[in-house]
């Protein structure tokens, strides 16, 4: 039994790790990463989040806002997500 309580907490651990994120936009779309907080308006950004599920939108005025669904696992290194409102309204 303690083996299997051990094996629990090294994922926990793994899990409470935040991972890098560059995020990447064309410096007219804002950014945020839902109910998280702002990323900005920005070229390149590297952001750190737990792993887990989340949802990015990219809003610019006169386009379509653009929502990109993430999921981060603790394996993950230099993952890169592109959010670009390109499509006009």
């Amino acid at each position: 039994m303690a083996t299997l309580g051990d094996k629990l907490s090294k994922q926990l651990q793994r899990y409470s790790q935040k991972i890098s994120l560059t995020v990447i936009s064309d410096n007219k779309t804002y950014v945020e990463v839902r109910r998280i907080g702002k990323v900005g308006v920005v070229t390149e950004k590297t952001i750190s989040l737990l792993p887990g599920n989340y949802v990015l939108e990219g809003k610019r005025s006169g386009y379509v806002t653009k929502t990109v669904k993430l999921v981060i696992k603790p394996e993950d290194i230099d993952k890169k997500v592109k959010v670009i409102a390109d499509e006009q309204i």
